[in-house]
């Protein structure tokens, strides 16, 4: 049943002994509510198992409570508790074990279902048929081989005695053998089957078996039945008596054989000797067996010839005689020798072989033989000298095949192949030794022209001509197994003899793979040709536009140039010719001289940028490279850049770090080129517009950005902002002059610099972004004797600090040092309570050690440099190692510093005395 079926019947139990008790109620009254209930718990249990019987359980205590408990005069649920609760714990106990019960019992029978089934599987697959019986010899259970062989089906049989379905006689008595079950129940072991066993099936089919039977025991030992297995044999005995019929044969053959035909083992003695070869050798069979063949048949001349023949036949398995017809001398029993034909045949394993010799006296035919030499010796002669003719021909055709560099292949009519010279067989891979044609083929492949493809028969151009098939100019692939693959051109037809017969077909066939490279490799060369001129004239198109695009700047540089020369020398003029009028006129003649001063000023800077230029781009620029501040660099930037940013009213936001960030730079080159980008956002910014320039750290780099509201930069100029002589629109021209240059000096001094340059701008009007990345460097105890500071040593204000090291006492001694420099400080033993602990002491300065536990100093930098409150503090490398590999990790890691331990106090000191100028900014 289905589980829905089952807990239905559950239901239905409950029904039924609902009513039951109904009926039953005026003999039982108030007592016994629960009876039939138990009843319907058991048999739901019975049939269904654990989870049905449980529900029946619960819906029988629900009808017992709702129609047969009497009610309580105080209904109050207390009361009912108190007066029910042993009937009721009764009824759950019961009506549980009945459920268990009931799953073990299902349990045991779907594992008992299981075994049979399994069992029923095994004994359907099993190649014998098996029979099992009780212990009374009657049959309880057949496998299909055995319904097979004994004609009963297992319905039928079940229950007879074993005799009645398994009836086995005597193949030779035709008796009734005695049942082997019989036998087994009495010894109680197990028990075989004589041979010659005959099984008569029902339907009288008689077929001799093989059998065995053997007890089955349960765990104890008792005996509970007997297994019965048995075969089919009748090949088996076919074969016995095939091999019987051929004992028989061969016997009489030796017999009545005219052929002598003697047989010895390994050590050369003779185990059978026929009628044949006593007739021919005056030996009678019993005379000789156990003898050596040497003593008495072989001659004397020929016995060591044979010992040693013997012996290496045995030692290594060589044959010179074997399985061949040869000639030679025997001996007959009065010594007299004669010619025989022999073959011999070895028979067994290899250390102990045995060898049969068939001979026969060919004295008659030696005879004739002479005879007939004699008779056509002069045959023979005129024979030879017509072969000697035909050699020479044949001779002259083999050679003239074998010489030519053409392939040839031929076959007869049925497709067999009878011939490949010299060239076809280095074409196709073919070993230089003799071949069996039907073997050619194993040592190569044949595929289309395009040497993927492989060949079907019916393409092969021996079998297209074979066909009948003019071929002509095939192409097609050669790929040996060994040797190099080719590409040949085939052509063949077929033959036939004066009559008109089919004798086949011949394939000539010639080497064009080289042809075929060579055609492939000019065309590859035409097509890199051709590509290359393509390339080389795009290559000269782009030369020749830059050409003219550097032509059409020149003139616009020379335009510009003498544009930005005449406009201070028209002041100039004005001034000096003011001054002439003004004669004593003191105020006038100042405001000359100061107006005199700055077109000068701009002429002068000019001719900077163009002498700039000029030793950039003939590489004699030369950088004074020192590790400097880089806001000092800013802040000098600046001071020079601040009358053009002041004269147009522009409002410019610095925004600078408060911990100091170092760089190995020329500081007035790179001020000149931070310089150029301020008075280059200036210019191109309307009056009262907003410059904004920002340092930061990323990483181990410095970040220098400059950002506008000016005018912007088009898409189609974004990447040309720095080529040489680049201006912007020509509209902003006629009011910002300037030569093209000032972006490209920045770039160079910055790339110089090691960094980089990059412009951004959303388009026109939406201002402009240059932002200028440096190599930032750490800094280095031995670095503060050359970086000036204006807080005088040990005189520094109270800083946070936060120490993390895995070596205590280390920790600690240099937080106690720095506490009594009047520092706050906290210690952490290792990178992630740096970090936990950092995010509440919120630090100024941290000093890691490199080498910690659960976080190595390199990555807690970095994630301190991701945390909100690490972003501008200072970062310190406390470490041992102090190589430039060492200094590499930790500018890439984001420190600072780089301080090798032991860290001397006067160190420390000027630490703190760096630190402070910047810190102090922060508000």
């Amino acid at each position: 049943m289905s589980s829905r079926h089952l807990y239905l019947f559950a239901v239905g139990a409950i029904a039924v002994a609902a009513i039951v008790r109904w009926l039953l109620g005026p003999l039982l009254a108030d007592h016994l509510p629960y009876l039939t209930f138990f009843i319907a718990v058991a048999v739901t249990a019975w049939y269904g198992g654990l989870r049905p019987a449980l529900l029946a359980a619960a819906l029988g205590f629900v009808a017992a409570l709702a129609f047969f408990v009497p009610e309580n005069a105080d209904p109050s649920l207390r009361q009912i508790v108190t007066a029910q609760w042993p009937d009721w714990v009764r009824y759950f106990i019961i009506t549980a074990a009945f459920a268990i019960f009931g799953e073990a019992k299902k349990d045991a029978l779907n594992r008992a279902d299981l075994r049979r089934e399994t069992l029923q599987v095994t004994l359907s697959s099993i190649g014998d048929g098996v029979v099992v019986t009780d212990t009374e010899g009657r049959v309880t259970s057949l496998n299909p081989i055995a319904e097979t062989l004994t004609g009963w089906k297992q319905r039928d049989a079940v229950g007879l005695p074993l005799e009645d379905v398994f009836h086995i006689v005597n193949e030779e008595t035709r008796k009734a053998v005695e049942s082997p079950v019989a036998k087994v129940l009495e010894h109680g072991r197990i028990v075989a089957l004589a041979n010659h066993t005959l099984l008569i099936a029902k339907d009288g089919v008689e077929r001799p078996i093989d059998d065995s039977a053997a007890p089955i025991r349960a765990a104890d030992g008792s005996l509970l039945g007997v297994v019965l297995i048995f075969r089919d044999v009748t090949e088996m005995r076919i074969a016995e008596r095939s091999l019987r019929a051929s004992e028989a044969r061969k016997s009489a053959v030796l017999r009545t054989a005219l052929d002598s035909i003697v047989t010895i083992d390994h050590e050369g003695k003779i185990v059978d000797f026929n009628p044949a070869a006593e007739a021919m050798f005056g030996y009678r069979r019993d005379d000789v067996i156990g003898r050596g063949m040497g003593e008495v048949i072989v001659p004397p001349a020929l016995r060591e010839s044979h010992r040693r023949g013997m012996q290496r036949y045995l030692a290594t398995g060589e044959q010179r005689v074997l399985n061949r017809l040869i000639e030679l001398t025997a001996m007959r029993s009065d010594g007299s020798e004669f010619p025989v034909e022999l073959a011999i045949t070895a028979i067994g394993d290899a250390q102990q072989p045995m060898f049969t010799g068939y001979l026969r006296d060919i004295s008659y035919r030696k005879q004739a033989d002479d005879a007939l030499r004699a008779a056509h010796g002069e045959l023979e002669q005129r024979v030879q000298q017509r072969t000697a003719e035909l050699i020479e021909a044949s001779g002259f055709a083999q050679a003239l095949l074998e010489s030519l560099q053409t392939g040839i292949v031929a076959c007869n009519a049925d497709g067999v192949l009878t011939l490949f010279n010299q060239a076809t067989r280095e074409f196709h891979g073919l070993p230089q030794e003799a071949l069996p044609a039907d073997q050619w083929a194993q040592h190569y492949n044949l595929y289309r022209a395009d040497g993927v493809t492989p060949l079907t028969k019916e393409e092969i151009p021996l079998f297209r001509a074979l066909s009948g098939e003019h071929v002509r100019d095939v192409e097609m692939v050669i790929a040996p197994k060994k040797g190099k693959v080719r590409t040949v051109c085939a052509s063949g037809q077929s033959f036939y003899d004066g009559a008109g017969k089919h004798l086949g077909a011949v394939v000539s066939m010639h080497d064009i793979t080289e042809g075929k490279q060579a055609a492939a490799a000019l065309r590859e060369a035409h097509d890199d040709l051709e590509g290359r001129v393509a390339a080389r004239t795009a290559e000269l198109d782009g030369a020749n536009s830059a050409l003219q695009q550097a032509d059409r700047r020149k003139d616009e540089f020379l335009a510009t140039l003498a544009h930005e020369l005449r406009n201070p020398l028209a002041p100039l003029r004005n001034g000096l010719q003011v001054m002439r009028l003004a004669g004593a006129d003191a105020n006038v003649v100042e405001r000359a001289r100061a107006m005199m001063e700055r077109q000068l000023t701009q002429i002068i800077r000019l001719v900077d940028d163009l002498l700039d230029v000029n030793r950039i781009s003939r590489g004699t620029f030369i950088l004074r490279i020192e590790r400097a501040n880089l806001a000092d660099i800013v802040h000098h930037a600046l001071e020079t850049c601040a009358p053009p940013i002041q004269d147009k009213q522009h409002r410019l936001t610095v925004s600078i770090p408060p911990a100091p960030i170092y760089v190995d730079a020329d500081s007035a080159r790179l001020s000149q080129a931070l310089c150029n980008l301020l008075v280059n956002a200036a210019k191109f910014t309307p009056n009262g517009g907003e410059i904004r320039l920002d340092v930061r750290r990323n990483g181990g780099d410095a970040v220098i950005s400059i950002t506008d509201s000016g005018v912007g930069i088009s898409a189609d100029m974004i990447d040309k902002v720095f080529e040489m002589f680049t201006q912007l629109d020509r509209s902003l021209e006629t009011s910002q002059a300037g030569l093209g240059i000032g972006l490209s000096i920045v770039q160079r001094l910055v790339e110089m610099h090691g960094g980089t340059v990059e412009a951004r701008s959303a388009g026109l009007g939406t201002g402009s972004e240059f932002i200028v990345k440096l190599p930032g460097a750490v800094v280095q105890a031995e670095d503060f004797k050359r970086i000036n500071t204006s807080a005088p040593v040990g005189n520094v204000n109270s800083r946070r600090i936060l120490i993390a090291d895995d070596n205590e006492d280390a920790a600690d001694s240099l937080a106690m040092m720095l506490s009594m420099m009047g520092n706050e400080t906290r210690t952490a033993p290792d990178g992630l309570a740096a970090l936990q602990i950092g995010a509440t002491f919120a630090p100024e300065i941290v000093l890691l050690d490199i080498g910690m536990p659960k976080l190595n100093g390199y990555d807690a930098a970095r994630r301190i440099r991701g945390e909100p409150w690490g972003a501008r503090l200072v970062l310190v490398a406390l470490t041992g190692r102090s190589q430039d590999e060492d200094r590499r990790l930790s500018h890439e890691a984001g420190f600072d510093f780089h301080l090798v331990k032991p860290i001397e106090p006067a160190a420390l000191e000027k630490l703190l005395a760096i630190v402070p100028s910047a810190l102090d900014t922060r508000a």
